[in-house]
């Protein structure tokens, strides 16, 4: 067992989690204003593809978490190098992507208020991390 695929594992799949329940409910909110047409349809396609939107990143955190989980209990099955490797990959695009938004966005201070880039970069050191022993 590897404990530090694991770890990386349940912090995804709780991302995924308080990103489905918080995001679900900022999206309610969001739904309730006035938001611009699209050039494909009415605001309220705006608003479907906004929620669609949403949740494959849910998606991909939650399919990225259990695929760690996978990997940490089972580390020397055939698909732990290519899992962790890929993952690796997705996290580090991901974190990059929310540290470099927020720095540009919010400030050094930004990085605390939101725990999205602090999380991934986290997932994404650990995954490393872990691969290390494979």
């Amino acid at each position: 067992m590897n404990w530090i695929l694991v770890t990386a594992g349940a912090v995804m799949v709780i991302g995924a989690i308080v990103h489905f329940v918080v995001g679900d409910e900022t999206l309610r909110k969001i739904g309730r204003l006035e938001l611009p047409p699209n050039r494909f349809g009415s605001s309220a396609d705006t608003r479907v593809v906004m929620r669609a939107t949403w949740h494959f990143g849910t998606i991909a955190f939650a399919f990225l978490g259990a695929w760690l989980l996978a990997t940490g209990l089972q580390p020397h099955a055939s698909f732990a190098l290519g899992v962790t490797y890929l993952s690796g990959s997705l996290l580090s695009c991901y974190a990059l992507v929310g540290v470099v938004i927020t720095l540009y966005r919010k400030g050094p201070t930004g990085l605390f208020r939101h725990p999205g880039p602090l999380t991934l970069s986290t997932a994404a050191a650990l995954v490393w991390w872990g691969s290390t022993s494979l």
